[in-house]
This record gives C-alpha cells, structure tokens and sequence, in this order.
C-alpha cells in the first residue's frame, strides 16, 4: 500500500515542492498520510483483495483518499466517501477526512444518509431538492443549529431530540408547509424561492459579488507545465513499476 500512495508522489508532486529538500522528505511525507488516514499497521499489504488477505473495502477507500493527497492538493473532492460501509467504518473514514480539515486542507463532499455523527462533521452544508434546487447553504452551527432555525423559521415541524438531523431535513423538504399565496389562498411552499429569497441568501450573493470583483492575482492557483513531472521522471517511474511486476 506504501508504494501504491509513494508512487503517485513521484508522478504527482511538483519538483520544487519543499518535500524534495531531502532524500528523506518524499517518504516522510508518504508516512505523515499513512499516519493521518490511520493505515500504518497495513502500511505493507499488498493492495490485494480481502479473500487473499489484502485490504478491506473501507481501508481501499482511504487508500483511495490517501492516493490523492499525495499531490499535496489545497482542496480535496470526494463523492459519497462513505457509500457501502457500516457505521463504524465510515465513521473512521470521516474521522479522518475531519484530520485533513484541520491541517488547513478543504474537503467537499457528497454524503448519502450520514448517522448524527458524521453528519455533525461538517461545518456547511450545500442542500438541493430534487431537480438540484438550492434549499440552504452555509454554517451548520453547533449541532446543525442554523440549519434547524432556518427550517423552522419557515414552518417546518419543529426537529425531535435526539434525532437525525440528516434524515429530519429530508423528511421537511417532504413537507406539504402551507404559505398564503399572492392571490390569498394557501399553496405549497417553494423552498428554492424561499432561499432565493432569504436574508442568507441575499448575503451570499453579496459576498461573491465582491470575492469576484476583487481577485487577487497571486493568489491564484497557476501550473508551469501540464505535467507535475518530467517526461524523463514519469517514464522511468513507468519502467520500475513494470519491472517490479
């Protein structure tokens, strides 16, 4: 597994990365992800199938992610990381993407039917209804408060203690909430008008507005060459791996 994160460094890091200072800087950097993703105990198994003894389906799913922070990438996207896996395995999955946050990386993330647990990870949340209608964006807030108020605001039914937040803002997106319409009679809420309408909303266009209008031109992110590495060094890298088979 070592060589699997290893090699996609080698192809993936620019050479002026600070990484390649040292001889011992590539691997340290290798074993720094191993050790944040908790995979050093398979560190060496090969990448395998379960039946003959190699990884599990979950520890594939963090070597997966482990595969792509060897490029050392400032934001990380992930589709449904914890899809297929039982509570315990995608709460260690989440855990550790929750590490990546905290070494200043941003993580985005779809997720399907998270517990409260992983749900209360995330610190926005982007939520379309169905046709891909924004309904919320922004902070969760402690325990997904912010989330609850706004709802609730609108007339939801007030959440329960104890319950899945996940699962309750699905089940209010459900809701027949019934608003008084411009002719005076009461009609369906449209969730996607209201966001649009919302003071958050509001505020958000607000702020992309100015972000827009006023880039920073050094913080932009610019690549001198397609190719993190040199033909020479991803040629060789090919000929080592096809040699170790």
């Amino acid at each position: 597994m070592r060589e699997t994160i290893l090699f996609s460094a080698q192809l993936r890091l620019d050479r002026t990365n600070p990484v390649f200072d040292t001889p011992e800087g590539l691997c340290e950097h290798v074993d720094s992800i191993i050790r944040d993703l908790e995979l050093t105990r398979e560190a060496d198994i090969l990448v395998g199938s379960e039946d003959d003894g190699g990884l599990t389906f979950e520890q594939k799913k963090r070597l997966s992610i482990a595969v792509e922070l060897a490029a050392s990438p400032s934001i990380v996207f992930l589709d449904e990381p914890t899809s297929g896996l039982d509570a315990r395995a995608a709460l260690l999955v989440m855990t550790a993407l929750k590490k990546m946050c905290n070494t200043g990386r941003t993580v985005v993330a779809t997720i399907h039917q998270p517990s409260s647990a992983v749900f209360d990870m995330f610190d926005d949340l982007l939520l379309l209804k169905k046709g891909g209608e924004m309904v919320f964006y922004g902070d969760l807030g402690e325990s997904s408060g912010n989330l609850i108020s706004y709802f609730e605001n609108l007339g939801a039914t007030c959440m329960n203690k104890g319950e899945n937040p996940a699962t309750w803002m699905l089940n209010v997106l459900g809701e027949a909430i019934l608003v008084t319409g411009e002719d005076g009679e009461n009609v369906p809420l449209d969730f996607g008008k209201a966001w649009a309408e919302s003071p958050n909303s509001l505020d958000l266009q607000r702020r992309l507005l100015e972000i827009s209008e006023s880039q920073d031109e050094d913080l932009r992110i610019k690549y001198k060459s397609e190719f993190a590495a040199t033909w020479y060094r991803r040629d060789n890298l090919v000929r080592m791996s096809v040699s170790a088979s």
